[in-house]
């Protein structure tokens, strides 16, 4: 005595297409946010931070630049730029242990690069390390690097009025 009722179509497209909707809203947001999650730079925001640091270092406001270009090697430690940035407002102020170790994570991170080496042994003589930055250039193994950096090395060191540099003789 019960009669079954066809259900009408629209109810059922009704329902097809809101779930079609809620199933792609909610799949991209899954997508951004896999993605996101994955590379905390996918969409550039280490970038961002460091023309912010550009721009504040610019102005001389080395606090913020500062603060910019950590937040972007927080990002993207592979940065070269911000790393060598960084390690020439650390060398402007002085501190010579935060630039030296910026440095040498920068080449755990990347070892072949060069202008990391070239940096670390400007550092050194900068301090009057002289003999610390020959004895560095010296334990380098990279022949393409050596090779290259042997162009700036000094036949002899020679007093100049600048610190942190040298002529040959």
């Amino acid at each position: 005595v019960y009669e079954s009722v066809p259900v009408k179509p629209r109810y059922f497209r009704r329902f097809f297409y809101a779930f079609s909707v809620f199933f792609i809203v909610f799949g991209l947001i899954g997508v951004v946010w896999f993605v996101y999650h994955q590379d905390p730079n996918a969409f550039g925001r280490s970038e961002k931070y460091f023309q912010q640091g550009l721009a504040a270092q610019q102005a001389n406001n080395l606090r913020d630049a500062l603060r910019n270009y950590e937040k972007c090697l927080t990002i993207d430690p592979d940065n070269t730029d911000a790393r060598l940035q960084l390690v020439q407002i650390y060398r402007a102020q002085g501190n010579y242990q935060k630039a030296e170790g910026l440095l040498d994570e920068g080449l755990s991170i990347k070892p072949r690069y060069e202008e990391y080496y070239r940096q670390m042994v400007y550092l050194l003589t900068e301090q009057n390390r002289v003999s610390e930055a020959l004895d560095y250039l010296d334990g380098i193994t990279a022949t393409y690097i050596v090779v290259k950096l042997n162009a700036e090395r000094p036949g002899a060191i020679s007093a100049s009025p600048l610190p942190g540099t040298f002529t040959t003789a």
